[in-house]
């Protein structure tokens, strides 16, 4: 006789993931921002072969094409701090997509499976300032809102990964394409550099891969049975 549960016994019924990503902005947010990086973070029910779930994304980086403080910049291309001394200011993307995940897996082999996915959901993305120091007053507080481009609204996204949940337990990881279309609009009233700014709606794209580490939530099959 032997004492404890048999891990073929039980199933994951839940996976909570932790992600890292490369994406390229596309369409309309492309000449604002260029490739960067995300984390995310998913808790995914199963049911059978589908599975629903809860998804966060942030994203970060520094490639920002759309130069709102030219205005603002000398003729040499320079900002001048309140100390009379060359401002270090720089932009930066940050940005969130929370979402609904809805996924559908296809089996491949014994412990893979291709995993195909839609996810509605919220974009949210603007410019960061980074000021050492404190000195440019331009940007300072509640200034920097008026000139920081932030836009929000729905997006829809779509995924092809393949999983891998290993028998015993140790090796968990998905890899993953997704692409992103977001119909995000200023919700700034006034952006102080383009008083005439549009307002209409954008079509803001994301493509990328991600590469997640899976914690996998087990129950037993049947919690009646336990064997000695």
């Amino acid at each position: 006789m032997h004492s404890g549960l048999n891990a073929q016994d039980s199933l994951p019924r839940a996976l909570i993931q932790l992600g890292y990503g490369y994406q390229q902005s596309l369409f309309d947010m492309a000449p604002r921002y260029g490739g960067h990086g995300s984390l995310q973070m998913a808790l995914i029910l199963k049911k059978n072969s589908w599975e629903y779930g809860l998804s966060f994304q942030y994203l970060f980086g520094s490639r920002v094409g759309e130069d709102v403080l030219a205005g603002l910049r000398s003729p040499e291309g320079e900002l001048i701090g309140e100390d009379h001394q060359l401002a270090q200011v720089d932009l930066r993307l940050r940005g969130s997509l929370f979402g609904l995940l809805i996924g559908k897996r296809v089996p491949i082999q014994k412990a893979g499976n291709l995993v195909i996915g839609v996810q509605p959901g919220w974009l949210i993305h603007w410019i960061r300032f980074q000021n050492p120091g404190n000195t440019f007053a331009p940007i300072r507080g509640a200034y920097r809102y008026g000139y920081d481009r932030l836009s929000a609204g729905p997006a829809i996204s779509e995924q092809l990964a393949y999983r891998y949940l290993s028998s015993n337990r140790l090796i968990n990881f998905e890899l993953a394409i997704h692409f992103t279309q977001g119909f995000t609009k200023l919700k700034r009233n006034i952006q102080l550099d383009q008083p005439n700014i549009s307002t209409s709606r954008r079509f803001d794209g994301l493509l990328g891969i991600q590469a997640k580490w899976i914690v996998p939530v087990f129950s037993k099959k049947n919690p009646d049975t336990i064997y000695y």
